[in-house]
């Protein structure tokens, strides 16, 4: 995992509209330098990371994952702490600025390599995602088929709610269907991702194989459906709605 480090350059002066951060989840096709990215825009982070890492323009892709808090903020630059300057260029997320957005961040199990190497990672939680940086001895490991996936359990955070079949833990799939209802009801993936993560329950659906899944968003009862596909072992999202109750 990469922090940003140094003293932030003081901003430039913004005439412009006023910016405003995130944080983006930046992965390359080698998966060597997958890491979180401080930035005004998804093409921004991308561009950093190929630029700092010596990537090909377009080798990098950027999800957006969190804005920053308002007090991490002010339209021209972003900064860690309140105690730090504000600086206007992109940059590697820091702890602080990850904890600050709601991410839970646990430690990766050291070993002899890494430690001589100096490699630093850990994993980090938003809601039911955990990501986990790109470094090459974690690369290496994958490729010999020793490398651990990343796993809720490892959060002291991780759901205590009620209990669930095996197919929760699966990677989940998104719909056709689903995708153009984020857009007409205006929720992200994030934000699906988030509702499943605290989800209160769930029951059969009318639909054969397909569940209703019980939770809220934005302080209103929403239902998730899903439909477990046993053959691949991935949990289908087919869509989301509210409820009124």
């Amino acid at each position: 995992m990469r922090y940003a480090a140094g003293v932030p350059r003081k901003a430039k002066p913004n005439r412009g509209r006023p910016k405003r951060f995130a944080i983006y989840w930046v992965s390359t096709a080698d998966g060597d330098e997958d890491c979180f990215v401080v930035a005004a825009s998804a093409r921004e982070a991308r561009r950093f990371l190929e630029g700092t890492e010596g990537y090909d323009p377009g080798d990098a892709e950027s999800e957006h994952i969190r804005p920053l808090p308002d007090h991490l903020q002010d339209g021209t630059g972003w900064r860690s702490d309140r105690a730090s300057d504000f600086d206007g260029e992109p940059s590697y997320a820091t702890r602080e600025v990850l904890v600050a957005c709601g991410g839970e961040i646990a430690e990766q199990r050291s070993d002899p390599q890494r430690e001589v190497m100096g490699v630093v990672t850990a994993d980090v939680r938003f809601g039911s995602r955990v990501f986990r940086a790109g470094d090459l001895m974690t690369n290496v490991m994958r490729e010999q088929g020793r490398a651990e996936p990343a796993r809720l359990a490892e959060f002291a955070g991780q759901k205590t709610g009620p209990s669930f079949p095996d197919w929760w833990e699966w990677e989940l799939e998104f719909t056709p269907h689903l995708e153009k209802r984020m857009s007409d009801r205006d929720f992200t993936e994030v934000d699906l991702r988030e509702m499943l993560e605290h989800a209160r329950g769930y029951h059969p659906d009318v639909v054969e194989d397909r569940f209703l899944v019980e939770t809220r968003f934005r302080g209103k009862a929403w239902e998730v459906v899903v439909e477990p596909d046993e053959t691949d072992h991935l949990l289908v999202v087919v869509t989301a709605y509210g409820v009124d109750r």
